[in-house]
């Protein structure tokens, strides 16, 4: 009996160990074969198969059939290429020699770190593809790729290295960004990243909005095929967007064999007849109408004919009647990965375009901000869209606390301002630069300016002022440093009606640095009614100043009395002390972009111990600046007392705070106006023992967009309130700061018929970078309020702070 229980338990025993073994020996659902494929169904599967294939105990997978069954979203992965190598070519555990078929579906929001740089690493979906591996039926969107600084980086976005026999069949990446700030050569591409050797064919494939605007050294990045490194291979029945590819499809086309390659820039410029069967004509929205392949569906994407254009990044049209409008900080660094980048640089930086901001931008979000256009070797653009030659007109706007520190520009000649490399017949006019700091380790022959790093012929830098420049750099050979552009390249261009002031300048090798131009390198430029402040600039508007013509220029000890009259009708009296006395030009002061500080306050009783009620008493309103003030400028200060203008106002100095005449009335409300023109007002506070009501209206939140805010599920313009009801204030916020997350708050507040609050309550949330959030606030309205009554829903971009990012009244 005890024999045979043992006998009975041994089976079970063994059948379990069977079903552990089983169970080990198949990480995924099938069984590797070509009849029989690993089934490859999510982010899960993915990166598991990563993991096997980097793993020396598991390396065989690399040599199995892979489907995919459904799209795959990595979002919120970092991940690291299926059977990754280094050294271009050398294997971290095995290469992939299987066969990996998409079967009609899209891996998409693919991030890759430099957590994962080497030398010769190899980044893509896979690392390294050889010895007759095949990729088919697969699409890629939206890849990130970060490289860090190692060398001979390998960046496709279906595979980075191939060798062998292999093949990429009926693939298409549409999205891809790389960044790399290698000091050798990157290869980077599309589909493939580089070729080592043997052979191998790329067929019936495409890849659309490339931007390797970050890649510090990109000889070899094209559309399809980075680098060709050995015979036998080729391209056959694709094309590309990427503008820089001359007529082929790989960078160095010493072994590529191209048949039947197309680059496009708009839709007609290929068909889908062109490119063959596995191509079919697209005349939807998905892919910007460019032809897509067979096994794509363009189902539930508006046909291109039925939508009214409209460009995918800007609001107008780029036309001098309807400019594109730069709204915020987001826009203007879109605008300068637009013009990095060989896709869209040819558009977006091309004669003829037009952009006007529309509001001050602070780029203090931006740990480094990346020019528009920049270029290296002071006139080489880094995008085959050349140099801007657009116009950008700063309307009357400021764009301040820049700073430029990136390591991908410190590189020989890199040109460093708000426009790197501003080309023929480029212009920037009306635009106010403030707090910029460069600081570079050492790279030879930079330019920098305050507005432009380098300028070629026929341009004009007009009605500019830059405010706050600090310029850092180590280099032994000289820097090209002005105020307003650092260096001229082509023969011709004006600088006018533009000023410089508060620049530092820490530079081993400084003889090409002034206040306006730091060197002129060729005839027929003229600079006209500019002045400088700085004290390093001697006698010159230019540090070279052989062929800049100076006509009515003053810098150095020449500016102390300068008067505006004698600049022109550009400037006037700077009576706010904007730039301590010295002239300012007009738009500074025009007030149809003049922002307005508007102090709500209301004086309150002072509380009486001993349980009395409160006692009436008046209070000055008080004014706190950064800085003590001119006195006779503040007269532009408007003072309304329950709506109405109050007359005889006046305003005593004392330090840094403006103390306001006559004093405030008990229980009443006041708003005071505060315009542009008498800046850096701090704080307003009426004197009182309570904490009083105080609104600041004027200050913004950089990062906030209000998209929608509703009462009782109603626009405001619907909603109504009454006595006894429960009002439900949701407003919907949008972060813009692509790189923070950032502060949000909703206040809804009650105010009596004497403006007086009465109630309010709170609702916060830290909004992801580039996120949207609802925020939802609730408020009873007694019964007994008296009529008159309103309510406030405000939005913060900080509780701390109290930045007003907008306000509405519901009365």
């Amino acid at each position: 009996m005890k024999s045979k229980l043992f006998s009975i338990l041994l089976v079970i025993v063994i059948l379990l160990l069977n079903v552990v073994v089983a169970y080990s020996d198949s990480e995924f659902e099938g069984e590797g074969t070509e009849e029989s494929p690993y089934i490859i169904s999510n982010s899960d599967d993915l990166i598991r198969l990563s993991e096997l294939s980097n793993t020396a105990a598991t390396a065989d997978y690399a040599t199995k059939y892979y489907k995919l069954t459904d799209d795959i979203d990595l979002s919120g992965n970092s991940f690291k290429p299926i059977s990754y190598g280094t050294s271009m070519y050398t294997k971290e555990a095995s290469t992939f020699t299987g066969t990996f078929d998409g079967n009609g579906h899209i891996i998409k929001n693919v991030t890759m770190t430099e957590a994962i740089s080497v030398y010769g690493a190899t980044y893509g979906i896979i690392g390294l593809l050889g010895s007759k591996g095949v990729i088919k039926n697969l699409g890629v969107e939206n890849v990130m790729i970060n490289g860090g600084n190692a060398d001979r980086l390998c960046i496709g976005g279906i595979v980075g290295s191939i060798f062998n026999e292999v093949s990429i069949d009926n693939c298409y990446v549409n999205g891809m960004s790389v960044t790399a700030a290698t000091t050798q050569t990157t290869y980077v591409a599309g589909i493939a990243g580089r070729t080592i050797s043997q052979t191998g064919t790329i067929t019936n494939c495409y890849a659309t909005n490339l931007d390797y605007s970050l890649v510090a050294k990109g000889d070899n990045k094209a559309g399809i095929l980075g680098s060709c490194g050995a015979n036998g291979y080729s391209a056959e029945n694709c094309y590309t967007t990427y503008a820089k590819i001359q007529g082929n499809v790989s960078a160095t086309n010493s072994y590529m064999s191209v048949s039947n390659c197309y680059t496009a820039v708009e839709p007609k410029d290929v068909s889908a007849s062109d490119l063959g069967s596995a191509f079919k004509e697209n005349q939807t929205v998905k892919n910007d109408g460019f032809p897509v392949l067979q096994w794509e569906s363009t189902e539930g994407y508006d046909d291109i004919g039925d939508v009214e254009k409209f460009d995918p990044y800007f609001s107008g049209k780029g036309t001098e009647d309807e400019p594109f409008l730069i709204q915020s900080a987001s826009d203007l660094t879109q605008l300068a990965s637009l013009t990095n980048s060989d896709d869209t640089a040819a558009k977006y930086a091309a004669t003829g375009v037009y952009y006007k901001l529309t509001d001050n931008i602070d780029m203090s979000y931006e740990s480094s901000y990346i020019p528009i256009s920049r270029a290296t070797n002071m006139y080489q653009s880094v995008a085959a869209g050349g140099a801007f030659k657009g116009t950008l007109d700063g309307n009357g706007h400021v764009i301040k606390n820049v700073s430029m520190n990136s390591a991908v520009m410190n590189t020989y000649g890199n040109t460093y301002g708000i426009v790197g490399y501003l080309g023929a017949n480029g212009c920037i006019k009306n635009l106010g630069v403030e707090n910029l700091t460069v600081e570079n380790a050492g790279a030879n022959r930079l330019c920098i300016g305050g507005i432009v790093g380098s300028v070629n012929a026929h341009v004009l830098i007009d009605n500019c002022y830059v405010r706050g420049m600090t310029v850092t750099a180590t280099s032994s050979e000289p820097t090209y440093v002005g105020g307003i552009a650092g260096r001229t390249i082509g023969n011709a261009g004006d600088i006018t009606n533009c000023y410089s002031a508060g620049l530092e300048y820490s530079l081993v090798n400084g003889n090409f640095s002034a206040g306006i131009l730091g060197s002129c390198g060729n005839a027929n430029y003229a600079s006209n009614n500019c002045y400088t402040t700085h004290k390093k600039i001697q006698g010159d508007v230019s540090a070279t100043g052989s062929y800049m013509k100076t006509n009515n220029c003053y810098s150095d000890e020449s500016v102390k009395n300068l008067r505006p009259e004698t600049l022109g009708e550009a400037f006037i009296a700077d009576d706010a002390l904007l730039n301590s006395g010295m002239p300012v030009l007009a738009w500074e002061y025009d007030s149809q972009h003049s922002e307005t500080a508007c102090f709500d306050i209301t004086v309150h009783g002072e509380a009486v111990a001993d349980g009395q009620e409160n006692v009436a008493a008046n209070y000055n309103a008080v004014l706190e600046f950064d800085r003590e003030m001119n006195p006779d400028t503040l007269d532009r200060i408007v003072v309304l007392k329950n709506g109405e203008s109050v007359e005889n106002v006046t305003f005593k100095v004392s330090g840094n705070n403006v103390i306001i005449s006559p004093a405030l009335e008990y229980g009443t409300r006041y708003q005071i106006f505060v315009p542009k023109t008498v800046q850096s007002v701090k704080d307003a506070y009426g004197r009182s023992a309570k904490a009083e009501e105080k609104e600041i209206t004027f200050t913004t939140g950089a990062a906030l967009s209000v998209k929608d805010v509703k009462l009782n599920g109603k626009p405001l313009s619907e909603a109504t309130i009454n006595r006894g009801d429960d009002v439900i204030a949701t407003v919907n916020i949008r972060n813009l700061n692509a790189s923070n997350p950032q502060d949000a708050a909703v206040i809804l507040a009650l105010y009596d018929k004497n403006g007086v609050m009465k109630y309010a309550a709170l609702d916060t949330a830290k909004i992801a970078k580039s996120g949207e959030d609802e925020l939802s606030v609730t408020l009873h309205i007694p019964d007994d309020i008296e009529d008159g009554f309103s309510i406030a829903v405000m939005v913060w971009d900080s509780i701390n702070d109290m930045n007003a990012v907008c306000r509405a009244y519901i009365h």
